[in-house]
């Protein structure tokens, strides 16, 4: 499943740890650690898309792209520099405030071979939640034809 795709921060510090060992591991693991990536807040976003813009050979390492909400065009951006995304975990709850217009724009651009989706039912119907399952449906009919098995989605309701 995505989750094991994702490795978690504690795991990601203790692999780079082996990145010390000489030169040739560095060259070696370094790409390795960028295999899947999760992007959790606007600051992360923008991180990875500097980090891949003077890296842009790390960038095509990503394959599992986790993203948990719109952060606005700094996920344009990083999506772009990640030609070779092929798992994309997408969280389609947003709160009326969330800038998901580089989100909307960068879908398209993306040819995942499998997508997991996210929708909560707290209560949360706003134009952005209604506009970011508007976009992944119509990706799911024209725009990811590579697409090699239905998509997962999970839904969670912390109410009841």
């Amino acid at each position: 499943d995505f989750c094991s795709r994702v490795s978690p921060s504690s795991s990601r510090a203790r692999q780079s740890q082996l990145l010390r060992v000489s030169k040739r591991w560095y060259r070696i693991g370094l790409p390795l650690l960028y295999l899947s990536i999760k992007v959790a807040d606007v600051l992360q976003a923008r991180s990875f898309a500097a980090f891949f813009r003077d890296k842009p050979e790390l960038g095509t390492a990503v394959h599992a792209l986790r993203l948990e909400n719109g952060y606005g065009w700094e996920i344009y951006d990083l999506i772009n520099r990640c030609p070779n995304i092929q798992y994309v975990y997408v969280n389609l709850h947003a709160d009326e405030d969330d800038q998901i217009s580089g989100l909307l724009s960068a879908l398209p651009r993306m040819s995942p071979t499998e997508l997991y989706i996210l929708r909560s039912y707290w209560g949360v119907d706003n134009q952005n939640v209604k506009d970011l399952s508007t976009a992944v449906g119509t990706c799911l009919t024209a725009s990811w034809p590579g697409l090699v098995s239905l998509p997962r989605c999970f839904t969670f309701d912390i109410a009841g």
